[in-house]
């Protein structure tokens, strides 16, 4: 069964350290994004004074840069060529591009997000997840690239947003179901498969094909409760057992390792026990997801705080603390 990366970068809430290696503070204090293009060498682009911090979000400063028509947008731009690029080389399917953090004003960011997907549709082999908690934001982002549509995934539909699955069938775009209930988060693999039901109903009826639907049971932070990476595993298993291979189960594997130490290794553990466990597609960054030198007993440890087994992290903290 392939797996299906939905590139997990070219995101307003990511964030860059100021004076780090993607982000250099010069003698004035100002900041430049700066990266090593393949060929010419290093490139940048100065930061808005409004975006400058210990932290940059440096989507957001890219985004208003090349939107902003200056010296610097042609430079702006080609940091998003960059972007993508990375995710293709490190074997991505889909770009997910989201703009919610561009913007108070959902007007903003659907302008915001019809530049960027149709910028980005022009420049990139990948077709762009356009991922949004506004459906407006998603419809600007299909109508930058008609012609791209049917290609692109859209994140997502849920009983609370039904429209979302109205333009899929529209524009014959993939869409990504979201397990997320109308008022509180599902806890259990029970709970989670019960929401999402409903939603995969209403596409059928909506004559969506099973290939183009990407269920997704929520992955949860087992810092907060260990039982949720099982629960999200046995989700997976319970909708493979249902829909057969042809439907897509998905999931954001970073999500699990929320507030946890070694993240790099609990989300790269996580997903082979998902895969394992039915999930054909994930949300997650590939560069930062690559195969680490970890001993087999701190993997054998990260599998079972993820399970569970280990429930309150004693035995994997206590390695981490040991390996430290």
């Amino acid at each position: 069964m392939r797996m299906i990366i939905i590139g997990e970068n070219i995101h307003c809430s990511r964030v860059v350290k100021a004076g780090g290696p993607r982000c250099a503070k010069l003698a004035d204090g100002s900041l430049r994004v700066t990266w090593e293009e393949s060929g010419t060498g290093a490139a940048s682009f100065a930061v808005p004074a409004a975006l400058a911090g210990a932290k940059v979000k440096h989507v957001i400063a890219a985004l208003q840069v090349a939107r902003g028509g200056g010296a610097e947008s042609a430079a702006a731009q080609a940091y998003f060529v960059w972007l993508a690029r990375q995710q293709e080389l490190a074997g991505a399917h889909y770009l997910d591009v989201n703009v919610d953090e561009y913007s108070l004003d959902k007007e903003t960011n659907a302008e915001a997000m019809r530049w960027l997907a149709g910028f980005l549709a022009g420049q990139t082999r990948l077709p762009v997840a356009l991922d949004s908690s506004a459906v407006g934001v998603l419809q600007a982002g299909i109508e930058a690239a008609p012609a791209a549509g049917p290609q692109w995934l859209l994140n997502s539909a849920s009983m609370e947003r039904l429209d979302v699955l109205d333009l899929a069938a529209a524009t014959g775009a993939a869409v990504l179901c979201s397990g997320a209930g109308a008022a509180v988060l599902p806890q259990t693999a029970a709970e989670r498969v019960a929401a999402l039901e409903p939603v995969v109903a209403a596409a059928r009826e909506r004559g969506l094909p099973p290939d183009r639907l990407f269920l997704d049971p929520l992955v949860l932070p087992i810092g907060m409760d260990p039982l949720q990476g099982m629960a999200f595993l046995d989700a997976c298993r319970e909708l493979r057992h249902r829909h057969g291979p042809t439907l897509h189960v998905v999931g954001g594997i970073s999500n699990v390792s929320y507030g946890m130490p070694e993240r790099r290794l609990l989300n790269h553990r996580f997903l082979q026990l998902a895969m394992a466990a039915g999930l054909d597609a994930a949300i997650y960054d590939p560069l930062q997801l690559a195969p680490g030198t970890w001993t087999p007993e701190l993997a054998a440890a990260a599998d079972r705080v993820l399970t569970g087994d280990d429930a309150f992290a004693a035995d994997f903290l206590a390695l981490v603390r040991g390996a430290t």
